[in-house]
């Protein structure tokens, strides 16, 4: 379970765009299934050895979801480790209908992030990570060729595939490794969510409020992990992509 899908024994309130995405083990026994998107919880939670599970789940009520939101989607299909990356239809940065499912027989790390995220220390800092990455990867002859890039725009309404080509450009991604990629907003969010980014929209001039979350995919095409938040180091995930070459 992630926080900003079911609400811990509060109201639900929108992320703001510096709250992280947090992810605790559910005890076994804990009565998720008669839980729905929008519900509101109260639970114990345990943590031991830096795992934190939540104990003594309980129902409190409900509450509607943010609109402009993609609750939904967290709250009910959110993927973790062991489960297939979710396909999707979708256009890179050259206007080209693309698939995940292409992305098949790679590691490949997913993020997602827009263009215009005025916070430097969330998608840019994304951008900065992913650059850093490639050219490791460049340098590497254990990694090059194996290793693909992805930034899946959550703003689709301004970052059409002209502006994601500059914005690839100006980054200095290479088309081999580093993908970006649009598409409807229903498909966008709905994706987002099931990778665990919660994404709400206020509308009018209010930027996009979102959580950050980047997810490494196994050349099996199932997830392997996935960094929360914007503290993970481009080292990390790199000793991450080299076990997940030789995984089995």
């Amino acid at each position: 379970m992630c926080d900003g899908g079911l609400s811990r024994g509060g109201p639900p309130k929108p992320p703001s765009a510096r709250q992280n995405v947090v992810c605790v083990t559910v005890a076994t026994g804990a009565p998720l299934a008669a839980l729905a998107a929008g519900d509101l919880i109260t639970g114990t939670l345990e943590v031991r050895d830096a795992q934190a599970t939540l104990t003594t789940v309980t129902k409190t009520g409900t509450a509607p979801i943010a609109q402009g939101a993609n609750q939904t989607a967290m709250a009910t299909a959110l993927i973790g480790p062991g489960d297939p990356m979710p396909d999707a239809a979708l256009v890179d940065q050259d206007d080209r209908r693309r698939s995940l499912s292409e992305w098949a027989g790679s590691a490949t790390l997913v993020t997602f992030t827009y263009t215009r995220c005025p916070d430097p220390t969330f998608c840019p800092l994304m951008d900065q990570n992913f650059a850093t990455i490639q050219r490791a990867v460049a340098e590497d002859a254990a990694l090059k060729g194996r290793v693909k890039l992805i930034s899946i725009s959550i703003d689709p309404e301004h970052d059409t595939p002209a502006v994601l080509k500059k914005h690839a450009l100006a980054r200095g991604a290479e088309a081999a490794v580093w993908t970006f990629l649009t598409g409807d907003l229903a498909t966008v969010d709905r994706l987002a969510g099931r990778f665990g980014v919660s994404v709400v929209r206020p509308g009018g001039t209010d930027p996009i409020a979102h959580t950050l979350r980047t997810t490494l995919v196994g050349t099996d095409g199932h997830v392997r992990k996935s960094y929360s938040g914007n503290d993970w180091t481009p080292g990390t995930v790199l000793a991450d992509l080299r076990a997940a070459l030789v995984a089995p």
